[in-house]
């Protein structure tokens, strides 16, 4: 894959996190609790955010996420992603404006 469509599926993502937020009062509000972890409906908006935008592209990847574990988006996987949708969703839920989404490409 190219770089450049890297930094387009990441602003794509981006992007949609942004409108989620902006549309959705309730973007914060927590779907999976775990002993050190929490699963908030924005992080599952971004994680398929990052399928459609895949898919969209005819792309096939496996994706090791921090909400969704280890997935297949496609049929024969070209390369892989690492993701965190909210990396920092303490900060987005408490309104301060640091936060990102971490994407890391490998074959």
């Amino acid at each position: 894959m190219k770089i450049e469509t890297l930094v387009e599926i990441g602003a794509e993502v981006r992007d949609m996190i942004r409108s989620f937020m902006h549309d959705n009062a309730d973007y914060a509000e927590m779907l999976v609790q775990r002993p050190k972890d929490i699963t908030r409906k924005m992080d599952m908006a971004a994680e398929h955010a990052l399928d459609d935008a895949l898919t969209k592209r005819g792309l096939s990847a496996r994706i090791i996420s921090e909400e969704l574990g280890d997935r297949i988006v496609g049929k024969h996987p070209e390369f892989m992603l690492v993701f965190d949708p909210i990396d920092g969703s303490t900060n987005a839920t408490c309104g301060i404006p640091f936060f990102c989404t971490s994407l890391a490409y490998t074959e």
